[in-house]
């Protein structure tokens, strides 16, 4: 019973971690774009 709690509580645990570390990757990618759009209304000020 115990080993099954165990097993449980580190499944958690991991599905937790993985959700962090999609939404880091969201956000980083979020914030990738949104220097792109910056440089690119940059240039289009340039031109």
């Amino acid at each position: 019973m115990q080993r099954i709690l165990a097993l449980k509580e580190s499944n958690q645990l991991n599905k937790y971690h993985q959700q962090k570390y999609m939404s880091d990757n969201v956000n980083a990618i979020e914030e990738y774009i949104s220097s792109l759009v910056l440089d690119y209304s940059r240039l289009l000020k340039m031109v």
